[in-house]
C-alpha cells in the first residue's frame, strides 16, 4: 500500500515484508509435486512427530535454552537423512525417496528447466507438525484455485496436470492482478 499510497502514510511497522503472491502460489504447486513425484516420495502425517523430534534434538539447544523452540530455524542444519530406515519403512524413520523429500522441504524452490529460485523455503526446521498444509495429499488450496480459475479457467483442472516447466510463466503472466507488492518505496520516504 506504501507503494501505491505513499502519502497515505507517516510511518510503517512491517513484520515480513510482502510478496509477489502470483510466484508464491506457483511455489506452492511446485513443492506439491516435488512432494508427489514419485508413489513413494510423499510422507505420511505419521511420520511429522518423528522428524519433528530429530529436528528439535538437533536444533533446540542452538540458542543456549533447551525450551521446545528453534529461535533462528534457518541457522539449523539438520540433515534428514539420520531417520534414514535402516531395515523395513516404519513410522519413526524415512525412506531413501522421503529423506530427499524433507531435504526439498527445506530447500529454495526452483525452477525445473532453469534451476532459478522461484521462492525461498516454504518450510522451515521446526513447522514438521504442520507440514500437512503445504506437503499434504492436497495442493494447497489457494495455490490450486488460482492456478484452476484465473489461470487454466478451467473448472476440471487438476493439480496433477501442473507442469513447473510452463506453468509458472503462466502463473506470472495470468494471476499479475494478485501481484500488489510494490517495491517502489522512495516516494513514501
Amino acid at each position: 500500500l506504501a507503494s501505491m499510497y505513499p502519502n497515505d502514510f507517516d510511518a510503517i511497522i512491517a513484520g515480513a515484508p510482502p510478496d509477489i503472491r502470483s510466484r508464491v502460489h506457483a511455489a506452492r504447486l511446485v513443492l506439491h509435486r516435488i512432494v508427489h513425484r514419485t508413489a513413494g516420495s510423499y510422507i505420511p502425517p505419521e511420520k511429522y512427530p518423528a522428524v519433528h523430534q530429530a529436528v528439535m534434538n538437533a536444533c533446540d539447544l542452538k540458542d543456549g535454552v533447551k525450551d521446545g523452540i528453534i529461535e533462528n530455524p534457518p541457522a539449523c542444519r539438520f540433515d534428514p537423512k539420520v531417520l534414514q530406515c535402516a531395515d523395513a519403512d516404519g513410522p519413526s524413520c524415512l525412506t531413501a525417496e522421503q529423506v530427499e523429500t524433507a531435504r526439498a522441504l527445506y530447500s529454495d524452490i526452483k525452477h525445473p528447466k532453469t534451476g532459478q529460485v522461484l521462492y525461498s523455503p516454504l518450510l522451515q526446521p521446526g513447522s514438521e507438525l504442520l507440514w500437512g498444509a503445504l506437503a499434504g495429499p492436497q495442493p494447497f488450496s489457494n495455490a490450486s484455485e488460482t492456478f484452476k480459475y484465473l489461470v487454466a479457467q478451467d473448472q476440471a483442472w487438476d493439480p496433477a496436470r501442473f507442469d513447473a516447466a510452463t506453468d509458472v510463466a503462466r502463473m506470472d503472466a495470468a494471476a499479475k492482478v494478485l501481484n500488489t507488492a510494490g517495491d517502489n518505496l522512495k516516494p513514501f520516504f
